[in-house]
């Protein structure tokens, strides 16, 4: 039995007054102002500088995001016992959300990361049935905009929930959490704002980061400003993201010893995000900065979806993948170790010989523009790799010099496995198959159910699981492009993109049933996935990089 101790049940419950009624609790409020996106500057002002990471969202429970979140929300089975859940813990405290709480809320409430630390801990502490897991090495700080004039009120609630009076800084009242001092849950209530975290010291450093002012507060950082700066306005939430100092604290993680070349191109990276309710799902854009991996990346006219199935499960496309692997390689032969290096070459030198390609060769499978398409099957799905070439004769040399090679695979492997080359020789062999359009392939069977096949027709190399998912490929009977569901989703698309995806959340879920995913899970854990229909992606390059997730939601 794992059970929270009452310390922790009180920190929640002060917490959920706290903090929370901006967020789940304001599900079940109404009532209220418009909501606001102005770019956050009160509370964003008692974040220190240098966050890792801030996330806020309105407060204004009855503004046209909130109503448009609340109408999302019912279409979910589980809805109706979410907010009686809240309810009746705002019931235990003697609550009532519309009473009590919806009069102190402001314009924000917002959660910052205000630091991270490689390898924090996390201690399982036991006292008979009850175990408790505390993390160590990141600090939290929640924010929440206060009404005018409600800080009494806010005052009186907290201690009418078991906080406790810890005396005063900067103008602002201190509570603690009664139950165990040493555990330091505190809380700070000033004029305008709410602060919680984990610590006296935490809350302290806040409101004097806001008394600083400047420099000291992520607010006035030009990175923080910029970047949400440039996002839709009248939004739900917003999310800033400093992946210099993440990837930072995973350079520690990884040490010096391993090449992170792709976290040392992160340093200067920032990533700004909004997200908008909108009557049929959740939007999401963004903005990226300083990262310059992403110049790696070629922009295209998304044109392999007229190729794909519109019962497509999971789509994506980008293109030149080789660029953006040799830009890497690249990266991490800088930072590699000498005798590492060698080795790898000499491995990459035998190439020509064991395989009868060169790396040249390979590189070109990847040159022009590829996709992946995963279908539904009778019982496993059917994954097909397409890559769009500049030349096919090329590619299907290429394919067939590594189908020619497969008895000195199979031979390496018989050596590392214990298998003697004859009985994986019988068991291995690539046979020719007829594809729609006159198209002659390989294929090469695993086993009953899954298997190997390519072909090439004109410029389009395909390869996949098995013969039928690469015929619906080759000759679909509707393309995906001409699908409602997918036209809607991605309404609006840029002309040129640097990658395009698309999730069938409806077949994922039946691939899911039909692989026996549910058995063990609760009923109600399949019906609050069928309101989602899919999600569309697709991110920009350029001087100023982008990108856009759109999440449909109901009928």
């Amino acid at each position: 039995m794992i059970a929270r101790p009452e310390g922790s049940r009180r920190r929640a419950r002060i917490a959920s007054v706290a903090v929370l009624a901006a967020g789940a609790l304001a599900v079940a409020g109404c009532g209220g102002d418009e909501s606001s996106g102005d770019a956050p500057e009160g509370i964003a002002g008692y974040v220190p500088a240098g966050s890792p990471m801030y996330y806020e969202i309105t407060a204004e429970v009855s503004g046209p995001q909130w109503e448009t979140v609340r109408a999302l929300g019912s279409q979910f089975p589980g809805y109706p016992e979410l907010l009686e859940e809240l309810r009746a813990e705002l019931a235990d405290e003697g609550l009532d959300f519309d009473r009590d709480l919806r009069p102190l809320l402001g314009e924000r409430a917002a959660v910052a990361l205000t630091s991270i630390e490689a390898g924090g801990s996390r201690e399982q502490i036991e006292d008979g049935d009850a175990v408790t897991a505390v993390r160590d090495g990141s600090d939290l700080l929640g924010l929440l905009d206060l009404a005018e004039g409600v800080r009494p009120d806010v005052e009186a609630l907290i201690t009418r929930t078991g906080g406790t009076a810890d005396g005063e800084h900067a103008g602002a009242s201190l509570f603690a959490s009664p139950d165990a001092p040493d555990d330091t849950t505190s809380i700070a209530v000033g004029d305008d704002v709410l602060l919680i975290a984990d610590t006296r010291d935490d809350v302290v450093a806040a409101l004097d980061v806001a008394e600083a002012g400047g420099e000291a507060s992520l607010a006035a950082a030009p990175a923080f400003t910029e970047s949400l700066g440039k996002l839709p306005q009248d939004v739900f939430g917003k999310a800033y993201i400093d992946l210099g100092t993440l990837a930072t604290a995973g350079g520690d993680v990884v040490g010096d010893d391993i090449p992170v070349g792709l976290l040392s191109d992160l340093e200067d990276g920032t990533v700004g995000a909004a997200m908008i309710a909108e009557p049929e799902g959740v939007r999401i854009k963004g903005v990226v900065s300083g990262v310059d991996t992403i110049s790696r990346f070629t922009s295209f006219a998304p044109s392999l979806v007229d190729q794909v199935p519109a019962d497509a499960i999971l789509f994506g496309e980008v293109a030149d993948v080789t660029s953006v692997i040799r830009g890497e390689i690249d990266t991490l032969r800088a930072e590699a170790d000498p005798e590492i290096l060698e080795q790898v070459d000499a491995f990459a030198g035998t190439l020509p010989e064991f395989l009868g390609v060169t790396i040249d060769d390979l590189a070109a499978l990847g040159e022009g523009r590829q996709g992946l398409v995963v279908l539904p099957g009778p019982e496993l799905p059917g994954v097909v790799l397409m890559s769009q070439v500049a030349d096919g004769a090329r590619a299907g040399a290429t394919l067939d010099s590594i189908r020619t090679a497969t008895p000195s695979l199979i031979s390496a492997a018989a050596g590392f496995s214990g298998a003697t080359q004859p009985d994986l020789q019988d068991a291995l062999e690539w046979r020719p198959v007829e594809l729609p359009g006159d198209v002659r392939g390989w294929a090469l069977a695993l086993d009953d159910e899954l298997g190997v096949v390519y072909a090439v027709r004109d410029d389009l190399v395909l390869l996949g699981s098995s013969t039928a998912a690469l015929a619906a490929v080759l000759e679909p009977e509707e393309p995906l492009s001409a699908d409602p569901e997918f036209m809607s989703a991605t309404q609006g698309i840029p002309e040129s993109v640097t990658s395009l995806s698309w999730l069938d959340f409806t077949g994922a879920v039946q691939l899911a049933d039909g692989l026996g995913a549910f058995e063990d899970a609760p009923a109600e854990s399949r019906a609050n996935l069928e309101p989602l229909r899919s999600m569309a992606y697709w991110d920009t390059g350029g001087d100023e990089p982008t990108f856009e997730a759109f999440l449909r939601i109901g009928e």
